[in-house]
């Protein structure tokens, strides 16, 4: 055989070579390559979780066991055990929520921490299936919209952020305001994990999707372990991502919550009132043009225990003239027969959000002829104590009444 021969022959057999390797791949000469059909009935036949991290989350409280929306402005919320064990109930914000130090937040980003893990997830869509659940940080996540049974799902969890208060002990006015007022919740939400979530519903046929099966099967092959499912649900996910790198959401999935201190049953328990009037009481007679003025010393004893949100009303006789103020007080209001003061915002800091103990009054007698039977005329005076959440003026809590104090007006 001569060498021209000898060449014409092996190029043939390079040919037909390169021919049964287009039909083993299941593809035309010429056109795009397919996986093959082998690995896509594997990759649906049962779901893979591949999990990487040092996070322990034993000590975590899953979302899906807190009903109610969690989001970022969840932190200091309260909440309450829920009937099924280790549920709970996110209650709506408690009056005491504004003294929270809201911008005394701690965020942790993911390159600041130690403890952080990535969650991939490969499984097939089930027919009218709405959500996901990853298995190993029991976190759920919806499913795209408009997605068929048989699609493929390919998803990740990864931890983002932590966010946490700066030093609990800045707390202390809020848990205060909540053992005098009893309108928080037994328990709070301390630490808020949000992590970074994406999830793709994918048709069968996506390109992305073959293309990344094709390239696994060349390496690989089309049999799939434990193993190579893990790996194949970190590459289906990173191909997916860089193709759509807006479906990736960040979202609450774990918080950390810690009691709250009891609220005490009865933070005031008696109003002691004392009226002191400066000089004894006149009424006004006929002839006389104008009586003189009285100024009267009210203190209000059996409320230091409360004394941060103390509030009160004071109810006289609506026959004093022109009943006001000695001394000009912010918090106090004084009305025809009825003196009143709410605590301000500001009552753990600021004193002049305080409702005082002690204040004084003027006002002119009523004339004579108001003032029934003949030599005096009792005029009386009680108090009203209530605890209110600063700057909440429309409710109160644990009232207690005074005893009537009676001041005597004289007609002679």
């Amino acid at each position: 055989m001569s060498l021209r021969r000898s060449l014409q022959m092996m190029t043939l057999r390079q040919l037909g070579s390169a021919l049964i390797t287009c039909l083993v791949t299941l593809s035309a000469c010429g056109g795009s390559q397919t996986p093959s059909a082998e690995l896509l009935i594997q990759l649906k036949a049962s779901p893979a979780s591949r999990f990487e991290g040092s996070l322990d989350t034993s000590p975590l409280t899953p979302v899906g066991s807190v009903e109610g929306e969690l989001d970022l402005d969840a932190l200091g919320r309260e909440l309450k055990p829920a009937e099924k064990s280790g549920d709970f109930t996110l209650l709506p914000p408690s009056p005491c929520g504004k003294l929270i130090p809201a911008k005394r937040v701690l965020q942790h980003y993911r390159d600041r921490l130690d403890e952080v893990f990535d969650e991939h997830l490969l499984t097939a869509r089930r027919a009218d299936q709405t959500s996901l659940t990853f298995p190993k940080m029991e976190h759920k996540a919806p499913l795209p919209k408009g997605g068929q049974a048989g699609d493929v799902i390919s998803a990740y969890l990864g931890l983002d952020r932590v966010l946490s208060f700066v030093d609990l002990k800045e707390l202390k006015h809020y848990e205060r305001c909540c053992e005098l007022t009893g309108t928080c919740g037994p328990r709070m939400v301390s630490t808020l994990y949000e992590v970074k979530r994406g999830v793709h519903s994918i048709n069968p046929a996506d390109p992305t999707l073959r293309k990344t099966l094709l390239a696994f099967e060349q390496k690989h092959g089309d049999s799939l372990n434990a193993q190579k499912r893990k790996t194949l649900a970190v590459e289906i996910y990173k191909a997916q991502t860089k193709v759509n790198p807006r479906g990736e959401r960040t979202a609450i999935s774990h918080i950390e919550h810690r009691a709250l201190p009891a609220p005490l049953p009865a933070p005031l328990t008696q109003v002691a009132l004392n009226v002191t009037p400066s000089t004894k009481i006149r009424c006004k007679g006929k002839k006389q043009k104008r009586a003189s003025a009285v100024e009267f010393t009210i203190t209000l004893g059996g409320v230091d225990t409360a004394e941060e949100l103390l509030g009160y009303e004071i109810t006289t006789s609506n026959k004093w003239v022109d009943l006001s103020l000695v001394k000009h007080n912010p918090r106090v209001r004084v009305g025809t027969g009825k003196i009143g003061c709410v605590p301000g915002e500001e009552a753990f800091t600021n004193y002049e959000h305080v409702c005082p103990k002690e204040i004084m009054l003027m006002a002119f007698p009523p004339a004579c002829g108001d003032v029934k039977g003949k030599g005096a005329g009792d005029f009386a005076w009680t108090a009203e104590a209530s605890i209110y959440a600063p700057g909440e003026a429309e409710a109160s809590y644990h009232k207690v009444k005074s005893s009537a104090v009676v001041t005597t007006v004289h007609t002679r």
